[in-house]
């Protein structure tokens, strides 16, 4: 109990509840004091006493023992139910990710499991199921078109760069001509 106290968890020693929308409930378990009994604290004169005070003090003991189990237990209990609060959530992320991803695949029903075809419920899936698959075939067409027009003005500015790397070629051409000729000229007027 002494550790305990000591330790990160010592709230548990002196208060303890549980989250409000559990349903489990637990006693709180008052620190331990020494009782203050002045006739515990007598020295036993006769055979009788002396085996009733050694009862009273196993007894104290066990009671000791049982008090700090408790407290151990509600520690465990506290950690188990924040362990199992981030596992629920944990949980149902995954559950809505795995829905989300069964539905964009095209599942009509989700799980795969049996369900009574009837009712204006599955009505209501069929047409949205209908409307989400138009809509994804809709998305297809518009990406392809995209590609297509992507493409098409990729084609076109490759063929302008060469356009342009010929004109380039062109002009350095014309411009080493000129540069041999006044080159030439030069050598003249030596």
């Amino acid at each position: 109990v002494e550790c305990l106290a000591e330790s990160s968890l010592s709230t548990l020693v002196n208060t303890f509840s549980l989250p409000g929308n559990s349903p489990q409930t637990c006693q709180e378990i008052p620190p331990q004091q020494k009782p203050s009994i002045p006739t515990l604290d007598f020295v036993p004169s006769t055979e009788h006493e002396h085996t009733l005070a050694s009862i009273i003090q196993r007894l104290e003991w066990e009671n000791e023992l049982l008090c700090q189990c408790a407290i151990e237990l509600q520690a465990a209990n506290v950690l188990n139910e924040a362990y199992c609060a981030v596992l629920c959530e944990q949980l149902a992320f995954k559950e809505e990710k795995g829905k989300k991803k069964k539905t964009a695949s095209g599942w009509l029903m989700g799980d795969g499991m049996p369900v009574l075809l009837t009712g204006d419920d599955f009505y209501e899936r069929v047409v949205q199921w209908e409307k989400s698959q138009e809509e994804a075939a809709a998305a297809k067409q518009n990406r392809k078109a995209a590609k297509v027009m992507r493409d098409s003005k990729l084609a076109d500015w490759i063929k302008k760069c060469d356009e342009w790397t010929a004109e380039i070629k062109r002009i350095e051409e014309t411009w080493d001509k000129a540069k041999e000729e006044w080159n030439e000229e030069k050598e003249k007027w030596k």
